[in-house]
């Protein structure tokens, strides 16, 4: 069977994208979230769906971690395409695909990094394609058709449980289906198969409700901080920062398409009314919402029918001038990422105050210079263990759920010690619970302390509160072009002698009911 020319230009877009994404996945250390999550298969539990796309740990380095997020990154684009041909054409799907590609949302931040934003990108893309194919009949009169479509609706729900189960707000995907079937359809409520699939959809939800049952609903306490609409003390210079990042996170371009592709729907049919009305749908809960990145999905699907009509009259392959304008801004916004982490080139900070704490405004900084610790914190530890000035046991202690990822992912597991943690449940998270797992805090316990420069409470505060005696073990400055952009201070915590609150090393009793 003879390969069409689409899908020769999807595989040469699918490999090339690869070969980008592989090479980030290399130079590029590990973020906090990235390591949180990370944990997430370090510690395991059967409410913890994102454990089952990692590599189980048997490849530590950067590359492996983010592997399974690089090769669903190559699947989505995959779905992509076969979503615009079911909708309308393979040349839609084309299209659809290099829109996906060039958002850095889709390749670099659920295509590369380690994130439940990766499984739950998949799994939406999967509950569109067959509330696609369930939701809208082509052939009324043909048995089979509906027959497929009763299917496909069932099917749907298989897949936005999975979306549920990696990211919670993925059950807006349900409040998208009722908006259009309540508004366009309504003939669909008087099909059990809709029912079916949500009943469905909550069976596969079970372990996530279970866990959160035993736990008075903790775990919803954190679901998407960046829902603009529900945010505390959001101010409006907040909005705009967001909007901003939002705009860069999908390319700008890519978003001009996008509303190009709504606005000409009344003047250019490029798709199905149905269709339009179901994507549209779809899109709306997600962006009231504030998840932007989430909501671009089913525009994808509108950008990519709208540029085939816009572009048919060509009689051979040629990539629309706006599609090469996105590749390009989308290379541009790659290549400044990686420039300001191995360069700080764009650090627009010149005047700075003498109490300023060096790498403070630098957020390119929380994936540079953590192998360089990694070296100096392992001879550090070998030679206090030697001379006898800490345990062999001591774990290293922290007070917030980001930092102690990233120490447990580049300090503790390398030399085979644990990470616990002092906080509130909404500092620590997941640490509240592997912390009480491992053990707690014992009376005569000895713990290092790594202080970031960048950080805002210092060591000496909890050292000093909890231990009987504070040690300054070495200062560590991590330069970049010769400069020192962040300073670590490692402490030796020695003699614990007062054991912090419950609330503060484990799960509240609140939280305990069963």
């Amino acid at each position: 069977m003879r390969i069409s020319n689409y899908k020769k230009y999807l595989f040469y877009l699918i490999a090339i994208s690869l070969i980008i994404r592989c090479f980030l996945a290399y130079i590029l250390e590990l973020g906090g979230e990235e390591a949180y999550y990370w944990t997430f298969a370090l510690y395991p539990n059967l409410s913890h769906f994102y454990q089952l796309f990692t590599n189980n740990l048997t490849l530590g380095n950067e590359f492996f971690t983010r592997f399974v997020s690089i090769f669903i990154g190559s699947v989505n684009t995959w779905i992509i395409f076969v979503l615009g041909r079911r909708m309308k054409s393979e040349l839609t799907g084309l299209f659809a695909a290099f829109l996906y590609t060039t958002s850095i949302y889709c390749s670099i931040i659920t295509g590369t990094l380690v994130s439940p934003d990766t499984p739950q990108s998949m799994f939406i893309l999967l509950s569109v394609y067959f509330l696609h194919e369930g939701l809208i009949v082509k052939y009324e009169d043909s048995e089979e058709s509906r027959r497929l479509c009763s299917m496909a609706l069932v099917m749907s729900g298989v897949f936005i449980g999975f979306a549920m189960l990696s990211k919670f707000s993925s059950a807006l995907l349900w409040i998208g289906t009722l908006i259009y079937i309540v508004i366009f359809d309504r003939r669909v409520l008087k099909r059990p198969q809709i029912y079916i699939s949500v009943i469905i959809s909550l069976l596969v939800l079970c372990p996530i409700i279970i866990w959160n049952i035993k736990y008075n609903f903790i775990g919803f306490r954190y679901i998407d901080k960046a829902v603009l609409a529900f945010s505390d003390n959001f101010t409006l210079k907040d909005t705009a920062v967001e909007l901003c990042r939002q705009i860069i996170y999908n390319n700008p371009v890519n978003i001009v398409i996008a509303i190009s592709a709504i606005f000409s729907f009344r003047r250019v049919r490029y798709l199905r009314n149905d269709q339009y009305k179901l994507l549209i749908s779809l899109f709306m809960p997600f962006f009231l919402m504030g998840l932007v990145s989430i909501s671009f999905f089913p525009l994808i699907m509108l950008s990519g029918a709208y540029l085939e009509v816009k572009y048919r009259h060509r009689t051979r392959i040629k990539l629309p001038s706006v599609l090469k304008k996105s590749i390009n801004v989308f290379s541009l916004i790659v290549l400044i990422g990686v420039i300001q982490v191995y360069t700080g080139f764009f650090d627009m900070e010149t005047k700075k105050s003498p109490d300023y704490k060096i790498g403070t405004d630098d957020i390119s900084l929380d994936r540079y210079g953590w192998r360089e610790l990694t070296k100096e914190f392992k001879n550090l530890r070998s030679m206090d263990v030697a001379l006898g000035n800490i345990s062999e046991h001591a774990y290293i202690i922290s007070n917030n759920y980001s930092s102690a990822a990233h120490y447990d992912y580049y300090l503790a597991n390398p030399c085979n010690i644990s990470v616990k943690t002092i906080g509130k449940i909404d500092q620590t998270r997941k640490y509240a619970f592997t912390t009480q797992e491992l053990g707690g805090l014992k009376i005569g316990e000895s713990a290092y302390y790594i202080e970031s420069s960048r950080d805002s409470i210092s060591g000496l505060t909890i050292g000093l509160s909890y231990y009987k005696r504070v040690e300054t073990a070495k200062i560590i400055y991590i330069y970049r072009l010769r400069k020192p952009v962040v300073r670590y201070t490692i402490y030796r915590f020695k003699e614990l002698n007062t054991i912090p609150k419950k609330e503060l090393i484990s799960v509240p009793k609140i939280y305990k009911r069963w």
